[in-house]
């Protein structure tokens, strides 16, 4: 797969990161009923992390052509769409995203990314977190705090 930057260079990237159903940024979309891909199973699983108290968590995995699939692919495709996203008891509102991510050269080696979510903010009647952050491997990647938010 080809990835296109806005300055125009083109870089290979491995498809097996393309596959991944909720929007990292704003995990809400995924739990939109209407927003939600038709071939998009999910189920309710339990965090049982020992660092992360239990939490209510959505594990999100696409199930492309059910049964018009070879198995092996099917659960290729299972295994790069998994998301866990796990939601704060008390608000309901998503706390911790995790899925892999894997480097270009090799779809096989799985990267750990979590995504954690804080400060929430209301805006227009939607609860926004102000505060996220992106950690791969271990390792903080990003972090975003958002002054202000509007809503269209």
């Amino acid at each position: 797969m080809h990835l296109v930057r806005k300055d125009g260079v083109v870089h290979d990237t491995a498809s097996s990161n393309c596959w991944t159903a909720t929007v990292w940024f704003l995990p809400h979309l995924a739990l939109q009923p209407t927003g939600l891909p038709s071939a998009l199973n999910v189920q309710s699983v339990t965090a049982t992390a020992p660092t992360i108290p239990s939490l209510p968590t959505l594990r999100h995995q696409l199930t492309i052509a059910p049964g018009k699939t070879q198995p092996a692919v099917t659960a290729l495709i299972r295994s790069w769409s998994t998301t866990d996203l796990s939601l704060d008891p008390a608000t309901l509102l998503p706390s911790l995203l995790k899925y892999n991510i894997h480097p270009d050269n090799n779809s096989s080696v799985n990267l750990e990314v979590e995504v954690r979510y804080s400060n929430y903010k209301n805006v227009s009647g939607v609860e926004l977190p102000m505060h996220i952050e992106r950690h791969v491997n271990g390792s903080l990647e990003l972090s975003i705090d958002i002054d202000s938010a509007v809503i269209n």
